[in-house]
């Protein structure tokens, strides 16, 4: 099989077909490399350049071009302020509010930020309705229009596969309620619990039906964060999920459907394997960030039960294989997943999730390494 073009490479993936080798994913919101690892890691790349700051909330570094060239990475992302954080104003150093009126605080010892104020923790219906939300001229000044003016030029021609990372509407409602009081309401508010839900959702189709009329017949995924599982099961049951979440999100993918030419991918860590018909139903057709290691999230099993409507992006283990394993650890790990879930396409070889600080840089080459060698179809070695 002659060699493919990262997007070419990606689009077969997506298509549940199989490319001449599994496509390589590094540097999104959810597939990032924190700033602490990735400064050694250039250092042992021999790569002298100014290390960026990319995603405030997460510590994660902007990954540069000449390490994507590096490890054959066939994805390219689009970023904007609509992340974690978006549109911030600064109150320090190490806090800042953003524009959805959630207040964010970096612990001294920690790599993180975390939610300190959430305008909604003991807001009545009333003062949901009263809320200043964001909306697209919130978002889309001069400057933001032009940065990403500049990068769709910058990208489109490129010959890469282009993501984006945007809010989804459960997991951005549970920061502007708490996650304490969120989940509570499902029993105790479900007024509030709705209320907020719509009102996110109202103001995220203003503002990505904005941001689509400018990149949708650029993107080639979509990504949609919104937290459903912890690493021993589900944050809610798969009957609340089904009656209040879904239709929502189903509105949104139908949304981002209608408006760009890209498959849409859920981002959901932990344990979702109960949520997965309902997912595949709501329209996703990607599920990131594949973590093999929570109850019930098998690879195998995954491939085998919904590897025909879903296409999995991630699952390379960043708890305990690549901070803490050997180099012959990643190697393995890298092989059972494309064992697992590369066969007939639909998989994106990704870390699961972020790679965290004080990763050895070694892992990290060995990971992709690996993955260019070994993720050849008709040609495993």
């Amino acid at each position: 099989m002659k060699e493919m073009t990262p997007r070419e490479r990606v689009r077969m993936a997506l298509n549940h077909k199989e490319p001449d080798k599994v496509p390589l994913d590094l540097g999104g919101w959810q597939s990032g490399i924190s700033y602490e690892t990735y400064v050694p890691l250039k250092e042992l790349l021999g790569i002298n350049a100014e290390t960026r700051m990319e995603e405030r909330v997460q510590g994660l570094a902007r990954v540069d071009e000449p390490v994507l060239e590096m490890f054959s990475i066939d994805t390219r992302y689009l970023f904007t302020s609509m992340g974690a954080g978006g549109g911030y104003n600064l109150k320090g150093e190490d806090s800042f509010k953003d524009s959805w009126g959630i207040e964010w605080k970096r612990p001294a010892s920690s790599h993180y930020y975390d939610i300190v104020f959430s305008p909604f923790k003991a807001a009545s219906i009333q003062d949901i309705d009263k809320h200043s939300w964001p909306n697209a001229q919130t978002f889309f000044n001069s400057d933001e229009i032009e940065n990403i003016n500049y990068e769709i030029d910058r990208l489109s021609g490129s010959g890469y596969a282009i993501f984006t990372c945007l809010a989804g509407v459960f997991e951005q409602s549970t920061y502007l309620r708490g996650m304490t009081e969120f989940y509570m309401d499902i029993y105790d508010n479900p007024q509030i619990f709705e209320g907020i839900m719509d009102k996110v959702l109202e103001a995220e189709l203003d503002i990505y039906g904005r941001y689509f009329e400018i990149v949708g017949e650029h993107l080639d995924v979509v990504q949609f964060w919104g937290d459903l599982g912890t690493q021993q099961g589900p944050l809610i049951s798969p009957e609340h999920y089904r009656k209040y979440v879904k239709p929502r999100e189903a509105a949104l993918v139908d949304f981002a459907k209608k408006r760009t030419n890209a498959r849409i991918c859920l981002h959901s860590c932990g344990s979702v394997y109960d949520f997965i018909p309902d997912i595949i139903e709501a329209g996703y057709e990607v599920l990131n960030p594949v973590q093999t290691t929570a109850a019930g999230m098998d690879p195998v099993k995954l491939k085998n039960e919904f590897g025909s409507e879903m296409v999995f992006w991630g699952a390379i283990d960043t708890q305990r294989v690549l901070p803490f394993g050997t180099e012959e650890d990643v190697k393995s790990e890298v092989k059972r997943q494309i064992d697992a879930l590369a066969r007939g396409g639909g998989y994106i070889l990704a870390p699961c999730h972020n790679i965290q600080a004080n990763t050895p840089p070694k892992n990290i080459v060995m990971l992709f390494n690996t993955a260019n060698v070994y993720g050849k179809y008709r040609a495993k070695v």
